[in-house]
């Protein structure tokens, strides 16, 4: 970290095994603890948009929103 530093970032990160307990099988699902992070969204409105693959129409997605 740096207070400093004032640009500006995006940080994609892979899903936390809690998300798709589906998978796995039940003796070790039950072994998955949720962290305290994802428990404070259970409630809360969800939103999702759906979008492609291709980095152009990513960026063009991050630019357009306020």
């Amino acid at each position: 970290e740096n207070p400093e530093d004032k640009s500006e970032a995006v940080f994609l990160s892979t899903a936390h095994a809690c998300k798709f307990p589906d998978i796995f099988p039940v003796d070790i699902a039950a072994k998955i603890e949720i962290p305290k992070q994802v428990k404070a969204l259970e409630g809360k409105l969800q939103h999702a948009d759906k979008l492609g693959v291709d980095f152009e129409g990513f960026r063009s997605y991050l630019l357009s929103r306020p």
